[in-house]
């Protein structure tokens, strides 16, 4: 690998360390109200303003209560959700292993030499792929090439690694927003309560407690139920997000030291050779094993938000749900994946 591939992953090395070292906190327990006297003045203030701008006797006001805390919350995980695809950490196995094949097509070390055991253990196996992939054009044992195809690969892999840094800062922020929302949903809930309580003990003394709620009331209690429910939905989704974003980010250290420390730069003595193939073979496997970590985690995110952008979207119209019949299970998917993005 070339001095200036190397220089280039040094370069955003602090940067990696700084993203790696951010711990995103796990979300607040959905089922714990606020309750208006224990909190901060500060958050006091928040929950009094919300109380003061709804309109119990207004079905419309009712109907829209929290909605905005709601939307901005459908529209963080719809790019949650986008980030997490385009991601895709699991397609990094294929360059990491086409690193391993070219490295296997070096001349072997000398015999007699200390080390190398991982290195003629495996030689076998890739060497086999390689002349696999010189028959399909892609790379070639000759070891006059392998230099020329290790800087072509590592410079792939320095583009990946680049672009998965972007993608954990952009959903780091995501998440971050997310939970902004999430905790802006429990003042929400604080404030509804409280409106309930006041309204329920302004009612005429003498009134029966076992009398049914005034219309309002039901409907208030109704639309804080359904709050509730949105936010230990939110509660059991943003979590994966969470362990997906750790797996990223043990997957981009590797990636830097890989790119940093363990590929060679150059020709070395033959002992020096046998224990340099050893160490770098043990890093582009553990690179594979954590790619693959990583899109297992990244599908059990996307599961969790696939289903609540599913359960927070708008219900489908007749027209729509008709046009859906008869349509192949792919269409229908895609037709799915369309209607939840829209808003």
């Amino acid at each position: 690998m070339s001095e200036a591939i190397r220089a280039a992953a040094q370069q955003t090395r602090q940067q990696i360390e700084d993203v790696a070292a951010l711990e995103l906190p796990e979300p607040s327990p959905a089922d714990s109200p606020l309750a208006l006297e224990a909190v901060s003045d500060a958050f006091a203030e928040q929950i009094r303003a919300r109380m003061a701008a709804l309109d119990i006797d207004s079905p419309q006001t009712l109907a829209r209560f929290g909605s905005a805390e709601e939307e901005a919350l459908v529209r963080i995980l719809r790019e949650m959700r986008r980030s997490l695809t385009e991601a895709a950490p699991g397609r990094l196995t294929a360059p990491l292993t086409d690193l391993a094949t070219v490295l296997a097509s070096a001349p072997p070390p000398a015999p007699g030499r200390a080390g190398g055991g991982l290195w003629r253990r495996l030689r076998p196996l890739l060497t086999r792929r390689a002349a696999g992939a010189a028959g399909r054009g892609r790379l070639g044992p000759r070891p006059a090439e392998t230099r020329r195809q290790l800087d072509r690969l590592a410079g792939d892999l320095l583009v990946r690694h680049r672009a998965l840094l972007a993608r954990i800062r952009t959903l780091d922020l995501l998440y971050e927003q997310g939970l902004d929302h999430y905790d802006e949903l429990a003042l929400v809930l604080a404030a509804g309560q409280e409106r309930l309580r006041l309204a329920g003990a302004a009612r005429p003394e003498g009134t029966s407690r076992a009398l049914p709620p005034a219309p309002a009331c039901a409907a208030l209690a109704a639309r804080l139920e359904a709050l509730s429910q949105t936010r230990r939905q939110i509660a059991r989704a943003l979590p994966p997000v969470r362990l997906a974003q750790e797996g990223d980010k043990a997957l981009l250290r590797h990636l830097s030291d890989l790119l940093t420390r363990a590929l060679p730069l150059g020709p070395s003595a033959p002992g020096a050779r046998a224990a340099q193939h050893d160490h770098c073979l043990s890093a582009l496997i553990q690179g594979q094993a954590l790619a693959e970590d990583s899109q297992e985690r990244h599908s059990a995110a996307l599961d969790g938000l696939n289903s609540l952008i599913q359960a927070l979207s708008p219900p489908r119209s007749e027209p729509e749900r008709a046009s859906n019949k008869g349509a192949s299970a792919p269409e229908q998917g895609a037709r799915a994946h369309a209607l939840s993005e829209r808003g």
